[in-house]
């Protein structure tokens, strides 16, 4: 090292070790940034954070090293003016990326974009999750068979035929994954940006369901539309329940203490086939085909989703106990079914035989087949279900 490279090393009292640093994390950030710089800093975001986070100490060894520069007259070869002219390159390079006259602007972007979309955590709570897929117009389906009739009478009619596969191919080429959790929907598509839609930003009616329930249609502060997808009626309910239903805010799995059983109720002379909820609480029962009208007794939504009973049920097992038996107590009712807490539960003799269980309460019975279910288990989970001491002769 020369006599004058050592002195501007030395003048610069340690931050020419900052700049040639730097160097080489700015190399290394311009690759991770390659190709859709939008995505990959949504997905790297917390490398965005590391990098813009030592930005400040570089800013303010790069200010004194052009002071001292222009203060001393360093020659165009030394190596700090080297290295300083190397980061003002890789610095426009990445303005160039983003699209930005400046680099705080740049910087200021980059850190909006990786904020834009949260992608779910390794631990969060996935409620759900599929794919969706283009839709397919009319001509996908009829061009194709056309061209390979007129095939038979021309070799251009065979290329018009496989052109027409190709695009038939695209039409169903799925788009990429949603990711549904208990505070915000997630879209990544396989080409593309990923979009965060926060549930609280969904608006009162901003959950449809497209033409024969095949895609979703989410009105909020960020739009989205995907036109065809794995479980739409699933999907358009959990937002409704997660965005003002008793859902809301709940991130927590189904509970394992809760068990759904087909069955039949009866009262007042008259029978239904439904499917019932025991919990630790007490009883639930739904008709069979009363879901619609019992997750509008959940939300207030004027939406009839073909969503079923069952789906349901399950869903709302993620409550607390307590808060479970009082929002069946509210909808199971209006929906057609009941609800009962366990105290108003009696148990008919006969239950251990393991072929049904029947339970009473006020004025109705519940009857659940038990073939294939564990009735020891079931007393264990509910011990309502077999006193002995409240059984009605």
């Amino acid at each position: 090292m020369s006599e004058l490279s050592s002195q501007i090393r030395i003048r610069l009292e340690g931050r020419l070790e900052i700049l040639e640093a730097a160097i080489a994390r700015y190399e290394a950030f311009d690759a991770l940034l390659k190709g859709n710089w939008q995505r990959r800093a949504i997905e790297e975001r917390e490398a965005v954070y590391r990098f813009l986070d030592e930005e400040p100490a570089l800013d303010a060894a790069l200010d004194h090293a052009h002071r001292v520069a222009q203060r001393d007259g360093w020659p165009p070869d030394a190596q700090a003016r080297k290295v300083s002219t190397r980061l003002d390159a890789l610095r426009r390079q990445l303005q160039t990326r983003v699209l930005k006259a400046s680099w705080p602007e740049a910087a200021a972007q980059l850190r909006q974009v990786a904020g834009s979309a949260r992608l779910p955590g390794p631990d969060e709570l996935v409620v759900l999750e599929g794919t969706a897929a283009r839709s397919m117009p009319l001509w996908a389906l009829t061009l194709a068979p056309t061209l390979l009739a007129a095939s038979i009478y021309g070799g251009l009619a065979a290329a018009g035929v496989m052109v027409s596969m190709v695009c038939f191919g695209l039409a169903v080429l799925p788009l990429g994954r949603y990711v549904l959790l208990a505070d915000r929907l997630v879209w990544m598509p396989y080409r593309g940006v990923p979009l965060e839609v926060p549930l609280s930003t969904l608006k009162p009616d901003g959950v449809a369901l497209a033409r024969r329930s095949a895609g979703i249609s989410i009105d909020a502060a960020r739009p989205l539309s995907l036109p065809v997808l794995t479980s739409p009626v699933q999907l358009a309910a959990l937002l409704l329940l997660y965005r003002e239903g008793p859902l809301k805010g709940i991130n927590r799995p189904p509970a394992g203490t809760g068990v759904i059983l087909p069955g039949a109720l009866s009262r007042a002379g008259q029978s239904a086939d439904g499917v019932a909820l025991l919990h630790p609480g007490g009883l639930a029962f739904l008709p069979r085909g009363s879901g619609p009208v019992f997750l509008q007794r959940l939300v207030a939504t004027g939406l009839a989703l073909p969503i079923s009973e069952t789906f349901l049920l399950e869903q709302l097992t993620r409550l607390p106990a307590e808060a479970l038996g009082e929002v069946l107590a509210a909808a199971a009712p209006k929906a057609g079914g009941l609800h009962a807490a366990a105290p108003e539960i009696t148990a008919d003799p006969g239950a251990r035989s393991g072929q049904k269980l029947r339970l009473r309460t006020a004025g109705a019975v519940v009857e659940l087949p038990l073939v294939g279910v564990d009735y020891e288990a079931l007393r264990t989970l509910f011990p309502w279900a077999q006193d002995a001491t409240r059984q009605v002769p």
